[in-house]
This record gives structure tokens, sequence and C-alpha cells, in this order.
């Protein structure tokens, strides 16, 4: 077995640490909510019961500290004359969040993270805000039967915000982060492979969101019922629109947000790019999504700061190491938040933004 400090991965399971696994995989990331995690471990037969099951509490550790807290979900185990394997595999706390259901519940004047914190509650799932949630809601509704982590996400966007969790398990709300990891990755000194994916079925030439806005003494019922506005992105060379109808009432300048938004996001996801290193550390700790690095790649044509999207760490055999998954920051931009109009003028100036928004990546 492994000892409880070194510098190694270990399950920690009723006050006991379980070491020594010939295989694992564990996966973070800002675009999920629930971190997993898969050991396995082949012993020599010698009656060994391991006391692992199902619904059980866990942490995995790595040098001592938490990565994952969460549960067993899955104990397999094979066996013949000369040895015996066992397979385990878990989630974050927040698996609860995504596997079960919301009852119906009504929420007057309270905050994002007040309502966050009332939906996770029964299942002791605490709430940790990185960023200011916003003000109020007048009034919300949570659908009943709806998976609670559904209901959370689509209030999320309304105020822009990420959701995943961290090593104890919280649920955490936060946005795509600024802080800089010192390390570079770079070919030829720290990257054992990588890859580049470039995919613009999801790019369009021009985003046009249309919509309705209440009516008032400064705005004509006809104004309000045709609310419409249009970004273009000039880097797709021939006409590919896409209409989308908001969400919710939205004036000219919400809509123009909103189609920004879709512009800069559609760019963000159409580049993704996997790095693997060796090792679950960099120079100054262990690698983390929701974290900037700077990449140096060639081969790619990188050269620039990329954001950590997730993170699996790996052991096997050969050793550890950890494969990256990185995505351009502007694909993670919150979403625009609905403001109300003042008067017709001041909308009616308002004109729609044309041309990129960012900068091409150049593969």
């Amino acid at each position: 077995m492994s000892h409880a400090g070194s510098r190694v991965l270990q399950l920690k399971l009723n006050g006991k640490l379980f070491g020594g696994w010939t295989e694992a995989s564990i996966t973070r990331g800002i675009a999920q909510a629930v971190s997993t995690f898969d050991l396995k471990v082949t012993d020599r037969w010698d009656n060994k019961q391991w006391a692992v099951a199902p619904f059980d509490d866990c942490q995995i550790l790595w040098n001592g500290s938490p990565i994952i807290t969460g549960y067993i979900d899955t104990n397999a185990i094979s066996y013949d004359a000369e040895s015996h394997q066992i397979s385990i595999t878990g989630r974050s706390k927040t698996a609860d969040l995504v596997d079960c259901s919301v009852a119906s519940a009504q929420f007057k004047n309270q905050n994002f993270q007040q309502i966050v914190q009332a939906l996770c509650k029964p299942f002791g799932i605490d709430v940790v805000a990185q960023v200011s949630t916003g003000s109020a809601f007048l009034s919300w509704k949570a659908e009943e039967g709806m998976p609670v982590f559904e209901a959370i996400e689509n209030l999320a966007r309304l105020r822009g915000l990420l959701l995943t969790d961290n090593g104890s398990g919280n649920l955490v709300i936060t946005q795509a982060s600024t802080t800089r990891i010192s390390t570079p990755l770079e070919l030829g000194v720290n990257i054992k492979s990588g890859s580049g994916r470039f995919d613009v079925r999801d790019r369009f030439s021009d985003y046009i969101i249309k919509g309705q806005q209440k009516g008032g003494d400064e705005i004509s019922p006809e104004f309000a019922a045709h609310v419409s506005a249009t970004v273009k992105d000039t880097n797709v060379k021939r006409y590919r629109p896409l209409i989308l109808q908001a969400e919710d009432q939205t004036d000219i300048a919400t809509a123009q947000k909103r189609a920004r938004w879709e512009s800069n996001v559609r760019f963000g996801l159409s580049q993704v790019f996997g790095y693997t290193v060796q090792g679950f550390e960099h120079a100054n700790g262990l690698w983390q999504p929701n974290t900037l690095v700077h990449v140096k790649d060639k081969y790619l044509g990188l050269d620039t700061d990329l954001l950590i999207t997730s993170v699996t760490n790996l052991l096997s055999n050969s050793g550890t190491e950890t494969y990256l998954t990185l995505g351009h920051p502007r694909a993670f931009i919150p979403e625009p938040i609905a403001t109300p109009v003042k008067s017709k003028n001041s909308v009616t100036k308002k004109k729609p933004a044309t041309g990129p928004q960012w900068d091409e990546l150049n593969p």
C-alpha cells in the first residue's frame, strides 16, 4: 500500500487509504459539473477483502490533498487462481445534481446563489461563489422533474455564469479565469504529443437575433414587436446566416450583445487543442482546469494563451501523464445579461456591430 503524504494517487475510504493502482484515470473540467475517476489494482490472490462498495463516500487524494470528493459508483471484481483485479469508478458529490430530479419550488426575491444553495442543500452539497452572482430574481420557479443541474444551469445562463466542482465536492459558481500558469506548453520542451481540431460547421457569416420587447410611452407597439440585431463574422467567406429567437423579451442593445456572443463563442468552440505532458504537475503544482497557459507550438501555428478546459490524469504501467484539453478563452464568455430599455431614442442610435470581434488563431 502507498503511504499518506507521499506523491502518489490514493483513495480514501472509511478512514483508510488505498493505493498501489496499476491504472487510473481522473477527469476534471469547467465544461462539466462532475469530476470522474476510474481506478484499477491487481493483487496476488491472498483472500484479501477490499472493503469497497457502491454508494460509499470517498476522496481521491494527490499528494495528500483531495482532488475529488464524492461517491463510489461501481466496484467490479474479477479473479483466477493466481490473482484478482478490482476496478472502482466514481464521481464527485455533484453527480447527484445531474442524476436527480428537482422538486417544484417557487423562489421570490432570491439571488442566484441563494436559489442554488436551496436546491443543493438536500444533497449535502455546499455552494462556493467565486464571482458576483448578480441581483435578485423577482420570481423563479423550478420545473418539477427536471434534473437539478439542468435547472441550475438554465438559470446560470441568465447571469452569465459557469458551474463546476472542486476537490471538496462543492458546486462552484465561476467564470472563465484569468489565472495564468507560469509554465508554458512548448513543443520540444514539455509537450509529448499534441492535436488540434479546426471545425467551422457551426460558424456563420450573419448572426441574427429576433425578438420582442414591452411597449411603452416611448416605444411604439410596431417597434417593440420587431426587435432585430445582426453581427457579421467576416472570416466566414460565404453567405451562411443563422437566425435565432431571443429566449426572453429583449431590446436591440441586448439582442446585439447576444448576436456578438454567439459569434464569439462559436469561434472559440471551432478550435480545440489537446496536449499530453509527463506527470500530473507543472513547475508550480497540479495541472488545473480553468487556468490560462501560454502555448508555443510551431506545428499547429500557436503562440498564444489558451484556457485549460479539462484535465485528465492518467496512470499506467508506463508511469503518469496528463492530457489537457484547451480552447480559446472566447468560447467561455458569459452570455449577455438582459438590460431594460430606457427610451426608444437610446435604442435606435445603437448600430449592429460588424466584422470579427477578435483576431483568429492561425492554424
